[in-house]
């Protein structure tokens, strides 16, 4: 396990399988709830698998009251099979320049907003407080590194020649793999096509370098309807998700 502020974290859960279903796990998850109330924690949090494997171990998180769950899933396909979209009109590409910190931040920034509110709803105020704090700050501060750092993985979309997203993008040539580490669009352009296009302009540069496969990760708070639609809309429709759990102590 892990703690960091307000919030600890479950790292795992594993029992050796000749000792199964005779309540272990259950006992270990009460034990570190326990540890964690008297080491002054105030939130707790365990990250599982959606898929059906992982069906036991989430029952058994919800039954020690980690009731509250937010997802986040790994979208995957081959660049042979995602989908050939037109690029939407009057949309441009460039690669990032370090003068750009800024504005990514800005544009960081108006994404996250509505991210940190569906989280809010997702898992209340005291939960947000301590797991999430200025959500939408981290994320502002996190791009904007990246571009100052390492520009030429960052895409800034523009239209008509004012930003309208970016696209956070890495290349893993040893497993022939393009990531797509996000995806961000301006609140007010959201539904128009500037998403999928964002992608479409990665797989260019993916199958450019050579590369056979397309991955597109939606973290915390980033999966939803408009995410799923993108995804598909773009040929990304092998999901892969997953959950994290909370409680307050």
């Amino acid at each position: 396990w892990t703690g960091d502020g307000d919030l600890a974290e479950v790292g795992g859960n594993a029992v050796d399988p000749d000792y199964l279903r005779r309540g272990i796990g259950s006992v270990q998850i009460r034990w570190i709830i326990d540890m964690f109330r008297e080491d002054g924690y105030t939130c707790a949090k365990v990250h599982t698998g959606l898929d059906p494997s992982h069906g036991p171990a989430r029952a058994e998180y919800r039954n020690a009251g980690f009731s509250l769950g937010v997802t986040n899933s790994v979208y995957y396909n081959y660049l042979s099979e995602v989908a050939d979209v037109p690029i939407k009109r009057g949309l441009r590409f460039r690669w990032s320049q370090r003068k750009d910190a800024d504005l990514v931040r800005h544009l960081a920034r108006d994404s996250w907003a509505t991210v940190h509110e569906d989280m809010r709803k997702a898992v209340g105020d005291e939960i947000l407080a301590a797991a999430f704090p200025k959500i939408a700050e981290a994320k502002a501060d996190e791009y904007a590194g990246v571009v100052t750092e390492l520009p030429r993985q960052v895409r800034i979309a523009t239209e008509e020649g004012q930003p309208a997203g970016f696209a956070v993008i890495g290349e893993d040539p040893s497993n022939g793999l393009g990531a797509l580490r996000t995806v961000a669009v301006t609140p007010e352009l959201r539904e128009r096509g500037i998403g999928c296009s964002l992608c479409m302009d990665a797989f260019s540069l993916f199958r450019e370098a050579g590369l056979k496969y397309a991955r597109l990760a939606a973290g915390l708070g980033e999966v939803n309807e408009r995410t799923r639609r993108m995804c598909w809309a773009a040929g990304l429709h092998r999901e892969l998700p997953s959950i994290d759990y909370y409680m307050l102590l």
